[in-house]
C-alpha cells in the first residue's frame, strides 16, 4: 500500500501542476521526449514560457476536482473525511495517510476527473487505479496474473 502511496503522490502532483517545473520541461528538452512541451522562448521578455502540459489541470478545473474530492461522503470507518483532507485555498492535500491515498486512487480520482482531462491522460488514471484495484484483490487467480501483468504494462507505456 505504501507503494500505492507514493504513486498517489506523484500522480496528484502532476495533475495539481506541483511537480510541473521548469526543471522537469528542462529534463525533457535534454532528453529529446515530448516535444510539444518544450519551454519555448519569448524573445520580447527574454524569458521562458511553459506550454500547458494535457496532463496538468488548469486553475479552474484543479478547483472544481479538489472541491469535488472535498464533497466526496464514503462509509463510515472507510477512509477518512476528505473534507479534512483537501486544503481548498492551498490547492493541496493534507494529513493523508496511506489507505487515503489508496482509496483516492482507486475509487475518488477516475470519478473526479471526469471532464477535466483529455481522454489520453484521464484515461491512464483510470487505469491505474484499476490496476492497483486488482493487485489488491484479496484473491488473485495464477490465470489472471499474466493478463495483469500485460494491463500494467500497456497501462505503464501510455
Amino acid at each position: 500500500m505504501h507503494v500505492e502511496k507514493n504513486i498517489a503522490v506523484t500522480l496528484t502532483g502532476f495533475l495539481l501542476g506541483d511537480d510541473d517545473t521548469i526543471a522537469v520541461r528542462k529534463d525533457l528538452q535534454e532528453q529529446g521526449v515530448m516535444e510539444d512541451l518544450h519551454l519555448v522562448r519569448d524573445k520580447a521578455t527574454n524569458s521562458y514560457l511553459k506550454p500547458q502540459a494535457p496532463y496538468v489541470l488548469r486553475a479552474s478545473e484543479k478547483q472544481r476536482v479538489l472541491q469535488a474530492i472535498k464533497n466526496v461522503r464514503t462509509p463510515s470507518g472507510h477512509c477518512a473525511n476528505f473534507s479534512k483532507l483537501v486544503n481548498l485555498e492551498k490547492g493541496k492535500f493534507q494529513f493523508m495517510r496511506s489507505h487515503d491515498w489508496h482509496v483516492l486512487l482507486e475509487e475518488v480520482l477516475p470519478s473526479t476527473l471526469r471532464g477535466s482531462l483529455p481522454d489520453g491522460p484521464r484515461l491512464d488514471v483510470i487505469r491505474l487505479g484499476q490496476c492497483f484495484k486488482r493487485i489488491c484483490e484479496k484473491q488473485i487467480k495464477v490465470s489472471d496474473l499474466r493478463a495483469l501483468q500485460t494491463y500494467e504494462a500497456e497501462t505503464c507505456s501510455l
